[in-house]
């Protein structure tokens, strides 16, 4: 192994490594926990280096006996190396309260790096997103804003069919004052293929962890490339 795939390599551990340590909340595990299905769909086209689609979520919650939200968006690319990718986009997002349902509007800009190793795939993704909340008779309007950064490795080995996939995500609430911090982590575990040549399959298992609920997920997410 060269010099400089040593460092790179060595470089990631301590990243992996950092995004773990700080993943372990500070106010404590929580007690309560919920079960849900996770359904993401994410059409996308390539115009020059520009690449640009729709997205859609369909989310459960309560032991997957009623629907959490249901989302669609919009998002764009573009590269800005070989290595270095920046997105744009936004959701209409419908949560479903009881009663009545509630829209939110989020519009997020993130960064990404990519880094290959041998087999090996590394992603660092850096998003900070904000999140308008409508009027209720529960709250008043409100603006959300979180960083969130994201660290994935994948596995991918020319003669498997399937590609393991693992990742960790810290959430950081920003612009509340007394209130910012870290209060949500997300740890997923999964493999992804290839239905066809512009289209792939991912399921995964994901555990969302916040001050008051542990939230096990199972995942399914299809994106196509037209």
């Amino acid at each position: 192994m060269s010099l400089k795939s040593n460092i790179l390599i060595r470089s990631v551990v301590y990243i992996f490594v950092f995004q773990v340590v700080i993943s372990i909340p500070s106010k404590g595990f929580s007690q309560e926990y919920d079960l849900g299905t996770w359904i993401d769909f994410e059409a996308m086209h390539e115009t020059g280096h520009v690449a640009y689609g729709l997205m859609g979520e369909f989310y459960t919650k309560d032991k997957n006996t009623s629907v959490e939200r249901v989302s669609v968006g919009v998002k764009a690319g573009y590269p800005l190396s070989k290595t270095l990718n920046c997105n744009i986009g936004y959701l209409l997002m419908n949560y479903y309260k009881t009663g009545y349902t509630e829209l939110r509007n989020r519009v997020y800009l993130q960064a990404e790096y990519k880094k290959r190793i041998s087999n090996w795939a590394f992603g660092l993704r850096e998003r900070m997103q904000v999140t308008f909340y409508p009027e209720t008779m529960e709250s008043s309007k409100e603006v959300c804003s979180y960083w969130r950064n994201r660290f994935k490795v994948e596995y991918r080995n020319s003669n498997w069919k399937v590609v393991p996939v693992a990742d960790v995500e810290s959430f950081y609430l920003v612009g509340k004052g007394s209130e910012n911090g870290f209060d949500e982590f997300r740890y997923s575990l999964g493999v992804s293929f290839k239905l066809a040549k512009n289209q792939e399959l991912k399921i995964y298992g994901m555990l969302s962890d916040t001050s008051d609920l542990k939230f096990y997920i199972l995942g399914l997410a299809y994106d196509l490339n037209l």
